[in-house]
């Protein structure tokens, strides 16, 4: 994107990009920004071929938050979904994102407490089928935090209260990456699009951060 050689990366012929649940041609929307990263967390998911990234960007337009969704067929990139959120946005404080130091989220989860795609997916459904039924919502330590596009959410960012009162639906589990115990989903939520990342380690949520929140008919997917 900072280039904008679309020439150097490996397209698939059937290759589907969208923006905040928009199609949108690859090189255009955010990619007309040249936007340089300033951070950068991956999750990479070997078993899929695909990868989920957070990111903070800095455009000609100013800073911008990022999520994006990859998946790779034969070695050619097939699906591109992007979270595109700008400064002037809601919920907006990229200092919430960028760690003081090495980001703990790829830390890796020690084998003993790690695991398997099955058991991350149903963790993630608990906690957002909880939104209608409370007793669903998973363990969560004592210090993890809820954020959106860098803030906390409601109770100081708590993860110990369901993520809404109403139905979560285009719920898709798309990346998992079982060794660092990153989970992740893009669901809407009352019209609203997003992407969150779950760390897990011995199946308690450590820390939820969600990427976008744009209003969108649905997730283009």
């Amino acid at each position: 994107m900072a280039s904008g050689d679309l020439a150097s990366l490996p397209k698939h012929s059937s290759l589907r990009y969208t923006e905040n649940g928009q199609m949108q041609q690859l090189g255009l929307g955010l990619w007309i920004n040249r936007p340089k990263a300033q951070f950068v967390r991956h999750v990479l998911d070997e078993g899929r071929c695909a990868a989920a990234i957070l990111a903070v960007l800095r455009g000609n337009t100013g800073r911008i938050i990022f999520g994006v969704r990859l998946r790779y067929v034969d070695d050619q990139l097939l699906e591109v979904e992007a979270h595109v959120v700008p400064q002037n946005f809601q919920f907006f404080n990229p200092e919430g994102i960028i760690p003081d130091g090495p980001d703990p989220w790829v830390e890796p989860v020690p084998a003993t407490m790690r695991q398997p795609r099955e058991g991350l997916n149903q963790l993630l459904a608990n906690y957002f089928d909880s939104a209608a039924q409370p007793s669903l919502l998973p363990p969560h330590a004592a210090s993890c935090r809820r954020r959106q596009d860098g803030v906390l959410m409601a109770q100081q960012g708590s993860c110990g209260v369901p993520p809404g009162s109403q139905p979560f639906t285009e719920k898709r589990y798309p990346v998992v990456d079982e060794t660092n115990g990153i989970a992740t989903a893009i669901v809407v939520y009352e019209r609203y699009l997003g992407m969150y990342l779950f760390k897990v380690s011995g199946g308690v949520i450590q820390n939820i951060d969600i990427v976008g929140g744009a209003l969108s008919q649905g997730s283009g997917w």
